[in-house]
């Protein structure tokens, strides 16, 4: 096998392996997104339900800004772990 040969080769499977790590990063993102559909969109959504409102500080848009930043982060976290589950348990198991 010339040299020629062996370099396609080998740029053929950087091509798979970088096409297997879009995939899944898509579907990384579009559970994460699932998931997110599943939280408040707002954080005045969450309350004290022992005074029925809505706690201290949270009208701000600082914390608005981080309540989103910490529920992309929980859901790409648990995300990750179903791709993992997936991988380990199979194509057919669903989240």
């Amino acid at each position: 096998m010339g040299a020629y040969a062996q370099h396609e080769i080998a740029e053929a499977q950087r091509w798979q392996q970088h096409e297997a790590q879009v995939g899944k990063d898509e579907w990384i993102r579009d559970r994460a997104d699932e998931l997110q559909a599943k939280w408040p969109e707002e954080l005045t959504r969450l309350y004290n339900p022992f005074q029925h409102t809505s706690l201290p500080g949270l009208r701000s848009e600082a914390a608005q800004d981080a309540y989103a930043e910490m529920v992309d982060k929980i859901c790409r976290a648990q995300a990750e772990v179903d791709w993992q589950n997936k991988e380990w348990l199979g194509k057919d198991w669903t989240p």
